[in-house]
């Protein structure tokens, strides 16, 4: 499966998994079973989130089993591909479903006192930023990398990044990340603002169990403390769409320079999946 879920009862802790079975980036096939399985999570007459099974959530845990990357971002083969036979509605379906998964995060699903947790182990860029953007807090891993790259092949991250990333740092700093094309590491991140915790490497997963049974004393408190900021700096469903929208756009008028750029970017995804392989 492209993604796969655990569950921690004694923290009420729902873990979904990004998987790597091909290159490490948001696949047609990702994105459908995981906007899936969160369009399935139940929530209760309390406004209590649930698994497909029953079992309460108070917290929400995004990671990735690929040992070196969180995600790479999103799908750039089926990006050329849409683009060089003008399949404009494949393309903006895959960002609708882009989309739809960022704003369910940004909502908690319906439920009210839950936190959402993002783990960065490896690399996050483009959408894989945009995704890690979507939760409450952002743990890395002291070896994470993060950064919008799409300048590069002249777009722009059209999923959620502007939106989320401007209500976080500001728009001076957003539009400086966005337009140099640069790779932060996690420390830089941490000191701009959006990541929350820079733990050594290797120790992610636990410094998400430990991070949580810390906040537990005031996790009432704190996870209504998120609540009050995602109201504080709500972003609309329509926001996220035309925005989206205007991101197909740019990718429908890209000259074959950049078509030929994002090819190139294909290979080397090809090239990390095949080395982390062997």
């Amino acid at each position: 499966m492209p993604y796969h879920t655990e569950y921690d009862s004694t923290r009420r802790l729902l873990c979904g998994w990004l998987t790597a079975q091909a290159e490490p980036s948001f696949t047609p096939a990702i994105l459908t079973a995981a906007n899936q399985y969160d369009a399935d999570l139940p929530v209760d007459t309390q406004r209590q989130l649930h698994t497909p099974d029953r079992w309460p959530v108070d917290c929400y845990l995004w990671a990735s089993a690929h040992p070196l990357a969180f995600s790479l971002g999103g799908d750039l083969g089926h990006f050329v591909r849409c683009i060089e036979q003008r399949e404009w509605e494949a393309l903006m379906n895959y960002a609708r479903q882009c989309v739809n998964i960022v704003y369910r995060r940004l909502n908690h699903y319906g439920a009210s006192g839950l936190l959402t947790i993002t783990l960065v182990q490896g690399a996050a860029l483009g959408g894989g930023l945009e995704a890690a953007l979507a939760s409450d807090v952002i743990i890395a891993e002291e070896q994470a990398t993060f950064g919008f790259p799409e300048i590069r092949f002249n777009l722009f991250p059209g999923m959620g990044g502007y939106s989320m990333l401007k209500r976080r740092i500001g728009d001076a700093a957003t539009m400086k990340m966005m337009t140099s094309g640069k790779v932060y590491g996690a420390a830089e991140c941490q000191a701009l603002g959006f990541v929350d915790e820079v733990v050594p490497t290797g120790t992610g997963r636990q410094a998400a169990d430990s991070y949580l049974d810390r906040i537990e004393p005031w996790f009432n408190g704190l996870s209504a403390l998120f609540t009050a900021r995602r109201e504080a700096v709500r972003i609309p469903h329509r926001e996220l769409l035309n925005i989206t929208t205007e991101w197909v756009r740019a990718a429908s008028r890209l000259p074959p320079k950049d078509l030929d750029y994002m090819r190139g970017l294909v290979r080397a995804q090809r090239r990390y999946r095949d080395e982390q392989s062997h």
